[in-house]
């Protein structure tokens, strides 16, 4: 029997009570109500994805409740998405399953309950300990819910804390005090997200009105070094750019991501790679429920990537990763920018035959990969 190929699931849960005036995600405000009908629509996806996705060639690695803010989703709503999951498709032996959770909704009871589903992993959204900084970035959740709900989920087996950092007047003596407490909780994983200003956010809009504005690229770059220093003194590891792990608990879903393995994505504006093309849902929940109820696709754009595509994003995935990219990758012509970028501290051998991101490279990832892939096209 030929062996069947590993699947991540990405479930888009769109519900929040409050839209961040960061966030750029799809989201549809919880208090409407259509909790139910946005799962029988996920109910009905799965089943039509079992009938394209040819199943026996598959199973399921890992999967990921993300949002939105799942944790408003009840323990049973949820378990009914991967009841679904397991009855049209196969399991590996040991999956991840991970619940993206705000610290309003974690309590003790309710991770028991979690738990009882199947859920194995926890990634808590925090973004800061610090109530001013909570109330700039438009969250629900207060300081004392944090303490409240990392206490908590401090006796789950396997958990992220997600953390945010880079706004204007973001010091570093706040932000070294503000990671020496979180790691007094001891998190098997650490993800960090420098804060953006997107085009269509609220921020974005308020940017442009000089109301919003980040912290100086240098004071970013040394936030950044302070937490791969920190982060790592209490054994938490960088393994790509924004996430760091104790060694084992690195997500095993974003590795997938990383690596270009086949995924699943289900829910409104949810995303899926198969077989070189991209296809993206309706980013809409009313219009995904319609289809759904119709039996209708669902997928509002499909885009087949070219070799040369799927390389640059070999290049960009693989650089943001501590295990570098193999030096063949890269043209001949690439080679006096690469030793150029070594002799600058932002590159760095890691065996005769494999390069990778220094720290200070790793702090502009996304400029660096940009300046290898406009010398080395593809």
């Amino acid at each position: 029997m030929t062996a069947r190929s590993p699947l991540s699931v990405y479930v888009h849960v769109p519900f929040c009570r409050v839209h961040c005036p960061y966030c750029d995600f799809y989201t549809y405000p919880s208090e409407r109500g259509r909790s139910q009908e946005f799962i029988d629509a996920i109910e009905k996806e799965i089943s039509l994805a079992r009938n394209r996705l040819a199943p026996e060639r598959f199973e399921i690695s890992t999967v990921y409740l993300g949002g939105g803010t799942p944790s408003t989703l009840t323990p049973e709503q949820m378990e009914r998405i991967l009841t679904s999951l397991h009855t049209e498709f196969s399991f590996c032996h040991d999956p991840e399953i991970t619940l993206e959770a705000n610290p309003e909704d974690v309590t003790s009871d309710i991770l028991k309950r979690w738990s009882a589903i199947g859920v194995n992993r926890i990634s808590l959204g925090v973004q800061s300990r610090l109530s001013a900084v909570l109330q700039f970035l438009g969250r629900v959740h207060t300081s004392s819910d944090v303490d409240r709900a990392l206490d908590a989920v401090s006796r789950f087996p396997n958990w992220s804390v997600d953390l945010m950092f880079g706004w204007e007047g973001h010091t570093l003596d706040q932000w070294s005090r503000e990671l020496t407490e979180i790691l007094k909780y001891g998190p098997s994983h650490v993800s960090l997200y420098q804060l953006t200003l997107e085009p269509q956010t609220r921020f974005g809009v308020l940017a442009d009105q000089g109301k919003v504005s980040l912290t100086d690229s240098d004071r970013q770059a040394d936030l950044y070094r302070t937490a791969v220093e920190l982060l790592a003194s209490d054994s938490i590891d960088l393994y790509e750019v924004s996430n760091f792990a104790l060694q084992g608990f690195e997500s095993r879903h974003n590795q997938a991501y990383w690596s270009r393995l086949p995924y699943l994505g289900l829910g409104p504006a949810a995303a899926s790679f198969l077989w070189s093309r991209r296809t993206l849902n309706v980013k809409s929940l009313p219009k995904y429920v319609r289809l759904l109820h119709s039996s209708c696709s669902v997928v509002s754009s499909v885009e087949v990537l070219t070799p040369e595509v799927e390389q640059r994003e070999r290049i960009w995935l693989k650089l943001r990763t501590s295990c570098g990219v193999p030096k063949h990758w890269f043209s001949a012509q690439s080679a006096a920018l690469i030793n150029r970028m070594v002799e600058e501290g932002f590159m760095k051998a890691l065996s005769d035959d494999r390069i990778g991101l220094t720290t200070n490279g790793m702090a502009i990832a996304d400029e660096v990969t940009r300046r290898l892939l406009l010398t080395d096209p593809g």
